[in-house]
Parts: C-alpha cells; sequence; structure tokens
C-alpha cells in the first residue's frame, strides 16, 4: 500500500515508528491473533499491547502468524507501574518479551507513572536491555510533561503515548516532542466512539467522503511527530483507519476541530492516578 510523503515512519530514539498503529485495548487474547493476522495483511506495521491488556499472547501469535517479516513490524507494549522499581522493572520487560514470544520488542513503555518510584530509576533500570537490543527504545504513558523531562535526564525516549482526540489537544506534550525530537501517540483517538456521532466531525466528513474517525485521524496525523494507534475488533474496519492518504483537511476545517478542544474532555483518569495532568 502506496502511503503519501506525511504518512512516513517517524524517526525517533534511534527507531522508526510506522505512524498509524493497530490499538489492542480491551481485545481478549483469544480474540487477538486473528485481529493482529488481518490488521497485517492490510497493511499495518505497527502493533500496540500491554501486560495489562492481558493479550500479548494473542497479540504476538498473531505477528507471528503473519507472512509480514518481524523486522517489519513494529511492537509496542507496556509494564505497569506497580513493577517500576528497579529490582522488577528489567523482570518486566522480559515477563512480556516471553509472552510475546518474540525475541525483542521495537518499544517499551511505562504505562501509568509511579508515585513512589523516581521516573529516573525504572529508566536507568532499563538501559541494559537497551544497550542489548533485547529493547529497541524506550518511552512513558500517560504521564505528564514534567516527568517526561525527568526521564529524559536519564536516557532517549521515543514517545509519550497518551489520551488524545479533538476533545483533549494535548499542545503542552505537542510541543515537548517537537523540541525533544521525540512522538507524541494518540490513543483513544475517537475518544471511546464519541467522535462518529460529533456533528463538526460528521459534516466535515460528508465534505471528503470519509467517515468522522477517518478525519479525526487526518487531523491528528496533521499535527508534526504524531503517531494513532485507533482501536477496533471489527475486521472490517481496519483497511478504513489507513484509508486517509487521499485527503487533505482544508484549514478552516482543521479550525473547528480545533475548536472542539476547548471541551478539555478527558475519557481515562484512574483515582489512583497522583500526578496533575499538563492543563494545554
Amino acid at each position: 500500500m502506496t502511503s503519501p510523503g506525511w504518512l512516513a515512519p517517524l524517526s525517533a530514539a534511534g527507531v522508526r515508528i510506522p505512524r498509524i498503529g493497530l490499538g489492542t485495548f480491551n481485545i481478549p487474547s483469544d480474540d487477538a491473533p486473528a485481529l493482529v493476522r488481518h490488521a497485517l495483511e492490510v497493511g499495518y506495521r505497527h502493533v500496540d499491547t500491554a501486560m495489562m491488556y492481558r493479550n500479548e499472547p494473542g497479540v504476538g501469535q498473531g505477528i507471528r502468524d503473519s507472512s509480514v517479516p518481524r523486522s517489519e513490524v513494529f511492537v509496542t507494549t507496556k509494564f505497569p507501574h506497580t513493577m517500576a522499581a528497579t529490582g522488577e522493572v528489567a523482570d518486566a520487560a522480559w515477563s512480556s518479551i516471553r509472552a510475546l514470544g518474540l525475541e525483542y520488542v521495537d518499544q517499551l513503555l511505562m504505562h501509568w507513572p509511579n508515585a513512589e518510584v523516581p521516573p529516573e530509576q525504572t529508566f536507568a533500570a532499563l538501559a541494559p536491555l537497551v544497550t542489548d537490543g533485547v529493547i529497541r527504545s524506550v518511552g512513558m504513558s500517560n504521564a505528564p510533561a514534567a516527568l517526561v523531562r525527568r526521564a529524559l535526564s536519564v536516557t532517549t525516549l521515543a514517545t509519550v503515548q497518551v489520551e488524545h482526540h479533538p476533545y483533549l489537544p494535548q499542545e503542552t506534550l505537542h510541543e515537548l516532542v517537537a523540541a525533544e525530537g521525540m512522538t507524541l501517540t494518540a490513543y483513544a483517538p475517537f475518544a471511546e466512539g464519541r467522535v462518529f456521532s460529533d456533528p463538526v466531525l460528521t459534516s466535515i466528513g460528508a465534505k471528503y467522503g470519509k467517515n468522522a474517525g477517518q478525519v479525526t485521524l487526518r487531523w491528528l496525523l496533521h499535527k508534526p511527530r504524531t503517531v494513532v494507534i485507533p482501536k477496533t475488533a471489527r475486521l472490517e474496519r481496519l483497511p478504513q483507519n489507513l484509508d486517509i492518504g487521499d485527503f487533505e483537511l482544508d484549514p478552516d476545517d482543521i479550525k473547528r476541530i480545533d475548536a472542539l478542544g476547548a471541551t478539555h474532555r478527558r475519557f481515562f483518569d484512574p483515582p489512583w492516578y497522583l500526578f496533575a495532568w499538563d492543563e494545554r
């Protein structure tokens, strides 16, 4: 599948990250092999999972069952904040690698920050695995800019992965990743399905012959150094998320979508999260 230049993989921390990936949150492990295999067959080259999703075995099976060479698939997984201590983080990484059934992972993220373990300690403990190539790159998930900067003081990060959609613009983190040569990975880009009934997004989609989800992905990828990992459990929807290379949003349409961010709505905010979110 030929993609326009703006959809080319982004380079960060020594890896090249495909800009559209498959999110697998809430996908049962038994269902993951067929989903992942089909996603790779239709053109995906980036798959995102996590230890907390409890589907790493199924995701890894789908990758291994695919005819796409492992070297062409960018695999991201995450370890939980409960395993962020110096003595546990390497074990967490190896646990994910074994569960996936792969020799290495392309990107390992700390899933949520740990208020009791400094990020400097966590990422210093991962350094030997990066040096050995077992983990090709590291990053953070659900972290505000202040914590990302602390991790950057001890290592190079490939990405910060956060909830990001038209109702949550994440401007502070966009500025940070641009300055540091990182990427921003947008999870829940469809705002848990809410974009599909949004009158602004649906009307813009009608103009281009696209649905609201495709408009949302195009808007997100209009932003430099941004990666998106939309999730779907339906095989027929997989190609739709890739079918966004044949249109460009008008500046006025971008402004209309930008305006939706004034609501600053967040849908993932667990009660045990003890850090202040970025206000922009």
